[in-house]
């Protein structure tokens, strides 16, 4: 990965600090962006003076301000353009819990959401895959992924990451990371690897003709079977399936006792195999990626994994 580029920060407003990185927008065409924005958020590095460096994300510019911001990076092949802010305030009070309740039930009602109850928040929302807690160094970063609907804009979402400076410096509860909900039998040959943050599980399958990258996320909302499929069948350079097509392409498929639906979308040069499964309000996602041949490798070994992960409920 290319070292971040540092970027001015001025003058901060005190300490402890969180940054706040925010992408809102159609919900299909933000969840286009999720690799690109966890990305950006992987490769946030701080310097002693509170400085980010961060890698800007391929086909985003970045501009300064305007104030109240301190950045924005903008992706102008989107129609209308998304952008992600980026801003600094400081954070009221020493408990990190109420800090960030209070920010994401804000951000709830923006896109349409019920606020939620201040018990055992923090259990509820990491069961609907809207926040994922995980430290960072000295830093404590709460990723954030929200899916609704007003009458002004449609079907949204946001993905946000907060920043905290210095966590373990504050006096009251800090939000412990939550551990895994989904286990399984790690297939031979198969390693773990990095992914990205807002993955349950990410490994990394190896085969003569390339890598197969495999994942397990869960997001609230998620879109719908076609919706999602439709949008891998882009990524290998796939037409778009009408709806009459999902019945004969997929195949119903049982993982720990919940049904969800598999599908390969098998392109001239890369291909995917998933599988999706709705519980509630947000839905799994069971994914491997990387060129055709090596799909076709590791296809079995895939459903060995599929087979054996067993889930946590909410």
């Amino acid at each position: 990965m290319p070292k971040p580029t540092r970027i001015p920060a001025g003058p901060l407003l005190g300490a402890p600090n969180a940054w706040f990185f925010k992408l809102m927008g159609e919900s299909d065409a933000v969840l286009r962006e999720v690799p690109a924005f966890t990305g950006l958020v992987r490769s946030l590095q701080f310097s002693d003076d509170g400085t980010p460096h961060y890698q800007i994300p391929e086909k985003w510019i970045a501009s300064n301000g305007p104030p109240p911001r301190y950045q924005t990076l903008k992706l102008t092949e989107s129609n209308p353009p998304l952008e992600v802010t980026v801003s600094t305030l400081p954070v009221n009070g020493n408990d990190i819990s109420q800090y960030l309740f209070a920010n994401i039930n804000r951000w709830r009602e923006q896109i349409g959401l019920k606020v939620m109850d201040e018990a055992n928040w923090m259990d509820t929302a990491r069961a609907q895959g809207e926040v994922i807690v995980v430290p960072s160094n000295s830093k404590l970063v709460a990723l954030v992924n929200l899916n609704g609907e007003t009458k002004e804009t449609g079907s949204t979402r946001m993905l946000a990451a907060i920043v905290i400076d210095g966590p373990a410096n504050l006096t009251e509860t800090t939000p412990a990371p939550a551990k895994s909900p989904v286990t399984y039998t790690r297939p031979e040959g198969w390693k773990e690897s990095a992914g990205n943050a807002m993955r349950l599980a990410s490994l990394e399958a190896t085969a003569e003709s390339g890598k197969v990258d495999i994942s397990v996320t869960r997001l609230g909302g998620g879109g719908d079977t076609l919706s999602n499929i439709n949008r891998w069948r882009e990524q290998v350079k796939l037409e778009a399936w009408k709806e009459e097509e999902l019945k004969d392409g997929t195949v119903e498929m049982e993982i720990d006792g919940r049904k969800g639906t598999y599908v390969e979308a098998i392109g001239p040069e890369q291909a995917i195999l998933a599988v999706i499964i709705p519980e509630g309000e947000s839905k799994w996602f069971f994914k491997a990626q990387g060129p055709v041949a090596a799909i076709e490798a590791e296809r079995e070994r895939f459903k060995q994994f599929l087979t054996s992960s067993k889930l946590q409920s909410p």
